[in-house]
């Protein structure tokens, strides 16, 4: 494998992991690190194996859903700011 060191897969998924917690309580920050570590993943993520190529398809689509939640979490803090 070749883009990502292997002594930093694991700290970046662990780091994707401990971000669902942030992601429930519908934290923004939390979704715009998502985005960025997803997107950094699925650029840099080489491998041969046939299962491997899976990953970068699955980080697109998790940074893809990241932007509409955190979009959507806008959206809905613009409403409220105009009903106050």
């Amino acid at each position: 494998m070749y883009g990502i060191p292997n002594e930093l897969i694991v700290p970046i998924y662990i780091t994707q992991l401990a971000l669902t917690p942030a992601y429930l309580k519908r934290n923004k920050y939390a979704y715009i690190l998502g985005m960025i570590i997803a997107v950094f993943v699925a650029l840099t993520y080489r491998d041969a194996t046939t299962i491997a190529r899976i990953i970068p398809i699955l980080q697109y689509f998790l940074a893809f859903f990241s932007l509409l939640a955190y979009r959507e979490i806008k959206e809905s803090k613009l409403g409220e700011k105009f009903r106050d």
